[in-house]
């Protein structure tokens, strides 16, 4: 059986997310000094921003270990909140990050309601049309199973015959229904099992009510490593790149982003901050601006 390979980039460019209600909860970043930030890249900023001082970034949590609540149930911490503090001291501006539902968060981004979108979204050519991305990681996805599973799909075409886990609202859901479902012989149908949150598929899996679960590289990894090795990675799809989301039309803001971002790849603290969470091999070598190409 032949996959179109349209459906590997697609799912190299999905960051899987839970829909889930906006809680109100949110975590200001402490806020920085100005007179250690960048003068060069603050002065990058426009006015009002620089003015205000603070951001109001949307995140959707939890996504671990992009962003997860901590032991209070509140304060939203991970690698997302974490960076974005880096690249504020930077900029010399206070991130405040927000628990928004996924599929809200472009329109709020459009509206007014937020300044940022950061958590983990796909960089690609559709999304471009409406906000503007300054790429910070690549992604891919990922088939996880059971430590020890005799059932071991190593590849897009096996996972014909299985009960698959998936995240609803996902374009790979979009693809297992429309591509590879279709492709499956009669005898061998693939059963797509869709939860509406992370750790509900996990927790599916665990139990054995799906005999694979189909979850983003960068989340997968962290699993694997936070379970104790109670789970292994089969296969891995290609990768794509996640952006942090800016409104269209926001080319300074943009700008002052990625000349950010670029500082802290230069300085080491990108990488380190990445590998607090087990995502250094996943690391950008420069910050870019719209560089997804997988739709």
């Amino acid at each position: 059986m032949k996959i179109p390979t349209r459906f590997a980039a697609a799912v190299a460019a999905v960051s899987m997310v839970a829909v889930t209600a906006a809680c109100g909860s949110s975590t200001e970043t402490a806020k920085p000094e100005t007179s250690k930030a960048d003068a060069k890249i603050r002065a990058m900023l426009p006015a009002d921003v620089r003015d205000k001082g603070v951001l109001n970034v949307a995140s959707d949590v939890p996504y671990p270990p992009f962003e997860f609540y901590d032991t209070d149930g509140k304060t939203v911490i991970g690698m997302d909140p974490d960076l974005g503090k880096a690249i504020g001291d930077v900029l010399g501006l206070t991130l405040t990050f927000n628990a928004v539902s996924f599929e809200s968060m472009i329109p709020s981004l459009k509206s007014g309601k937020y300044d940022v979108l950061f958590t983990g979204m796909s960089d690609t050519p559709e999304r471009q049309k409406e906000v503007t991305f300054v790429d910070y990681l690549q992604t891919g996805g990922s088939l996880m199973i059971k430590d020890g599973s005799t059932t071991r799909p190593g590849s897009l075409e096996e996972l014909c015959g299985l009960t698959v886990g998936a995240q609803s609202a996902t374009i790979i859901v979009d693809y297992l229904e429309g591509v590879i479902a279709p492709e499956c012989a009669k005898d061998a149908q693939l059963k797509l099992s869709q939860f509406t949150g992370q750790d509900d598929l996990v927790q599916a899996l665990r139990s054995g009510r799906v005999d694979v679960a189909v979850i983003p590289s960068p989340s997968a990894g962290y699993i694997v490593k936070t379970t104790k090795n109670e789970f292994e990675l089969t296969f891995t799809l290609p990768f794509g790149i996640l952006g942090i989301a800016v409104p269209k039309g926001s080319d300074k803001l943009a700008a002052a982003f990625e000349a950010a971002l670029q500082k802290l790849i230069d300085d080491g603290t990108y990488t380190k901050t990445l590998t607090k969470y087990g995502l250094e091999k996943l690391a950008l070598d420069k910050a870019t601006t719209n560089a997804g190409t997988a739709s």
